[in-house]
């Protein structure tokens, strides 16, 4: 049996994956918020960064919709079908041809971007999100193809480069940073849209590299005619329905915030009170889904029902259990958290609130949205495509519709609550959809919620209580203090949290601890 076959595969060995994939993902989610903090201590959150993030949202946008989103779903079950089947050479000739058509669509769409941001109005904002839209664009085709050589590398079970390429990107925009801080702020934006292109071409690099080293070619070969690629194409096109009006719904968001939220920082509260809720997002639930689904792939190849089951069940329990102490963690200490990280320099009070509030209800529901990467993996997993894109297509309505009623009342606030409300309601519909499908053990799951949630207040009161009485140590200085004050409750929180769940006897604190 050749070395790549996935049968027979232990749920521990995700789970051994998961825990890469976690520990570089954290690394490059530190020095993302490394970079954060510089950005917002030289360019606060007025309209610099607005412009940038606003301008950044456009190639990631593209990113999560070709790169990470529609196409990796509809390549990796082909890809690894080839790899069962030990058509290795076969499983190489669709990777390139797919790079190959991916590259040639994104170079158009990127030149048709450059000439559109010369139709932009003139006023400040837009003349520079035009301008760092120049710069950038080409990084969107750049990412879209490095995200599908990431893919095969996964397929092949090799998880360390491209959970390690964004690394390099972040190392690239704080060494950018760092070497021109002391320009203005207009600038140093530009400077750092142009680290964002330079990280993009080292990333596709990186996972090139990887990828001849194991025998493959990235030649270019445009046969578009290839059945097997009209194969992807027929599962990528109702996929990327879906997900266009989750991404689009996204950037409109965005461009909700600009317009309907008067003076400018609304749409920098969005990018600074979302980012702390991405570390347990990438933890976990990208984590866990990534390495999953190449196993959920070969098991529902295999027709291996039973396989397929205790991986789908390990893996959302085990979701459950890390996400819920995030979320209860994220909603209380929001604006201690966000104060000691990003308070200091440009960055004021009144935007330390305002994101706040943010991440609060961003939080709300990040349990849930941890849940929906595995439970929408495990629909790519047995080729149905059409489900999740019904219902990521319904929530988009029905989150947009909520961003529009709540934003007059609550600011930016309310475009995040109208996004967890979204989220919750997605985990529930597909929840029940799967239920359909195949065998979910929604009893088990639902103990795990349960008594996640019961240790995760447990451990917030007494996080808050111990925060409460610690006295401040002024001698400390500022900075260190907050620091003192945010992080013995955390450390504490952590230690009620895992010695509850442990004297609950839930099966996955001991397996967490073990591993």
């Amino acid at each position: 049996m050749p070395s790549f076959v996935w049968s027979g595969r232990r749920v521990g060995d995700v789970f051994s994956s998961a825990r890469l994939i976690s520990a570089l993902t954290l690394l490059s989610r530190v020095l993302g918020m490394a970079r954060d903090i510089l950005t917002s201590h030289f360019l606060g959150a007025g309209l610099v960064w607005d412009a940038f993030a606003l301008a950044n949202r456009v190639p990631n946008l593209f990113r999560r919709l070709f790169g990470e989103g529609a196409l990796t779903a509809a390549f990796v079950p082909a890809f690894v079908k080839r790899l069962e089947a030990g058509k290795r050479d076969e499983a190489f000739l669709l990777l390139r041809r797919l790079a190959t058509a991916l590259t040639l669509l994104l170079t158009a769409v990127v030149g048709i971007g450059i000439a559109v941001t010369y139709l932009f109005p003139a006023d400040g904002k837009s003349r520079l999100e035009g301008e760092f839209l120049r710069i950038m664009l080409p990084y969107l085709a750049l990412i879209c193809v490095g995200a599908i050589l990431g893919a095969a590398l996964n397929g092949l079970k090799h998880f360390f480069a491209p959970a390690f390429a964004p690394v390099i990107a972040n190392v690239v925009s704080i060494a950018t940073i760092l070497a021109f801080a002391g320009l203005a702020a207009e600038p140093l934006g530009r400077m750092l849209a142009w680290s964002v292109l330079v990280g993009g071409v080292l990333q596709l690099v990186t996972m090139g590299a990887v990828l001849v080293a194991r025998g493959a070619s990235l030649a270019p070969d445009p046969a578009l005619g290839d059945p097997a690629l009209r194969e992807v194409g027929r599962q990528f096109a109702p996929l990327v329905l879906g997900l266009s009006f989750v991404q689009i719904n996204e950037f409109l968001n965005t461009v909700i915030a600009k317009l309907c939220v008067a003076g400018d920082g609304a749409v920098s509260a969005l990018y600074y009170g979302n980012q702390l809720t991405q570390f347990p997002l990438s933890l976990v639930g990208v984590a866990v889904a990534t390495a999953a689904f190449p196993a959920l792939a070969a098991s529902a190849a295999g027709k291996r029902w039973p396989e397929f089951t205790e991986l789908l069940d390990k893996s959302m329990r085990g979701t459950v259990y890390l996400s819920v102490p995030a979320t209860v963690g994220l909603v209380v200490f929001a604006e201690p958290i966000l104060q000691l990280i990003f308070e200091h320099g440009q960055f004021g009070p009144e935007a330390t609130a305002r994101a706040a509030a943010v991440m609060t209800y961003y939080s709300l529901s990040l349990a849930f949205y941890c849940a929906n990467q595995v439970q929408v993996r495990a629909f790519y997993a047995m080729d149905d495509t059409k489900t999740p894109v019904r219902v990521s297509s319904s929530m988009v309505v029905l989150t947009l519709a909520l961003a529009l009623a709540l934003v007059r009342p609550m600011g930016e606030a309310g475009i995040s609550l109208a996004t967890s409300i979204g989220g919750l309601v997605s985990f529930v519909a597909l929840q029940a959809l799967l239920r359909r499908r195949v065998e979910v053990r929604g009893g088990a799951l639902a103990r795990t919620f349960a008594l996640s949630l019961a240790a995760a207040l447990v451990m917030a009161g007494a996080a808050w209580l111990l925060r409460r009485h610690l006295p401040s140590i002024p001698r400390l200085g500022l900075t260190l203090d907050r620091a003192y004050r945010v992080g013995v409750p955390i450390v504490a929180a952590i230690a009620v949290y895992f010695g509850l769940t442990l004297a609950l006897r839930m099966p996955e604190a001991r397996r967490f601890l073990r591993r």
